[in-house]
């Protein structure tokens, strides 16, 4: 082990073995550095935690946004497609309404056509039986003023 220490303690070398030395300190001094190991550790542990934690908060965060967009995404587009669907029914629905009305207002002209041809059949039949009779009347029954015999076509 190495050890780069500048405080005033006492250390011993051993031995050499190879590259590697091995040293041998007094106890209050390995009592000393071993509790500055631990501190030294347990801060170095503590900054990787924290730094740990501001990563994770990060990744949570970035997660957080991509997801939001995400929903907000989907959001709009079933928001949009609500829309065109609603539209879609509404269009039918007055669709229908229209067809409905179109239908009466036929139903309403068919019915005043009916009754204007009926007035006029019987009104076209009514002047018929006139003039039949008028016809009749003027072959059949000449005036007593008329002269000649009769004043039918074929007598003529």
């Amino acid at each position: 082990f190495f050890f780069n220490d500048t405080a005033t303690t006492e250390i011993y070398t051993e031995q050499i073995v190879g590259s590697v030395r091995c040293v041998q300190e007094t106890g209050d001094d390995l009592e000393s550095r071993l509790e500055r190991i631990g501190t030294d550790f347990s801060q170095k542990k503590l900054q990787e935690t924290l730094e740990y934690a501001r990563s994770l908060e990060e990744k949570m965060s970035r997660f957080k946004r991509e997801a939001e967009s995400r929903i907000k995404a989907e959001y709009e587009t079933d928001l949009v497609r609500f829309k065109e669907f609603e539209l879609a029914a509404m269009r039918v629905e007055e669709s229908q309404r229209n067809k409905e009305k179109m239908e009466t207002y036929r139903e309403e002209l068919e019915k005043d056509f009916q009754e204007r041809l009926n007035k006029l059949r019987e009104r076209e039949k009514s002047i018929n039986e006139g003039s039949k009779q008028k016809i009749c009347l003027l072959y059949t029954s000449p005036s007593p003023r008329d002269r000649q015999k009769s004043r039918m076509p074929s007598s003529a």
